[in-house]
């Protein structure tokens, strides 16, 4: 059976740089997706547990009149400023990363229509595994920076108020680095078998 796998010095500059493009943007739509689900997963963990676990500032944190005007003036039947200030944030960390799927779904689309455009099966440029690697060192790094930050939000804060905004994103990270690393491992297993007969 004929082998198709283009051998390193056949591959031409424009056919790598197509692909490395392709994967870039096949790793951002997914990111922005994933930034999307844990808006999702942010107004899930505040209608469980209430918006100030997702929202609410730590001690300390004071307004000044006018801010808290502002905050009241959204939410005018909040009751405090500091209540306003957490309905306000809750809904900037729900919506604006729900916003973001909707970009994230237009390059995952670009990139499917692209990809079969372009990208021939058994003749790829890029080695299987560096594009499942590279999103598994990406998530892998924002779930350890999430999940680090939520920690230390409970321990030296001494609540856990306002730890959902990073919990959520922490969660969402650590699925993706999962699904990327076992993307990574078949690649580099399945490899041997795609190497030219000698």
């Amino acid at each position: 059976m004929r082998n198709e796998s283009t051998a390193p010095g056949d591959v031409s500059r424009p056919t790598l740089l197509r692909e490395l493009l392709l994967a870039l943007a096949l790793t951002a739509g997914i990111g922005l997706a994933a930034i999307g689900v844990s808006g999702g997963l942010a107004a899930g963990m505040g209608a469980m547990f209430g918006k100030t676990f997702v929202s609410g500032d730590t001690n300390g944190i004071t307004y000044t009149p006018e801010r808290c005007a502002d905050f009241l003036s959204y939410f005018p039947d909040a009751g405090s400023c500091e209540a306003a200030a957490t309905e306000h944030h809750f809904d900037e960390v729900v919506s604006y990363r729900v916003a973001a799927a909707v970009p994230g779904l237009i390059v995952l689309a670009a990139w499917w229509l692209l990809r079969r455009r372009f990208v021939r099966p058994g003749r790829r440029a890029l080695l299987p595994g560096i594009e499942p690697a590279v999103g598994a060192a990406l998530f892998g790094v924002a779930a350890l920076g999430l999940m680090g930050t939520t920690s230390a939000r409970i321990v030296f804060g001494g609540s856990a108020t306002g730890a959902g905004e990073f919990l959520s994103g922490g969660i969402v990270s650590i699925v993706a680095f999962e699904v990327y690393a076992l993307r990574t491992w078949r690649a580099l297993a399945l490899a041997p078998a795609a190497s030219p007969q000698r």
